[in-house]
């Protein structure tokens, strides 16, 4: 039913980028014995660099399910893309059987313009 719902989403002809993007800091939450690793899935508009979605991964969360909320999200508000663009086969994974039922293109590139930008500039100038 879901899958008839994205087919339905007039297409936007956007490029998007989707990554989960390791950050150099760690987190302490009481909630955990140990400090976590940052890990942050973005998702991105390129080549304009905005940023549409960003939602930090703890270690209980599902990083499919975030992954798959973000896009869907995405289609359900924005429009189906014409393409959506990942860093490695894990994401590319994740999204294959989406994007062939929907018609949404899929392609890996090591670097992701948007994502990168955003990783380094938060990088840079944090505090």
């Amino acid at each position: 039913m879901l899958i008839e719902r994205i087919n339905r989403q007039e297409a936007n002809k956007s490029k998007i980028e989707i990554d989960i993007a390791y950050l150099t800091g760690a987190i302490r939450d009481k909630k955990y014995d140990v400090p976590v690793m940052e890990r942050l899935c973005i998702l991105a508009e390129n080549p304009s660099g905005l940023i549409i979605d960003q939602d930090f991964i703890f270690p209980d969360d599902d990083e499919m399910e975030i992954i798959f909320s973000m896009t869907i999200d995405y289609i359900l508000n924005y429009g189906k893309p014409d393409t959506i663009i990942v860093r490695d086969d894990y994401v590319l994974n994740l999204l294959n059987d989406l994007c062939k039922r929907t018609g949404i293109k899929l392609k890996i590139k090591g670097k992701l313009k948007a994502i990168d930008y955003f990783v380094e500039s938060f990088l840079r100038y944090r505090f």
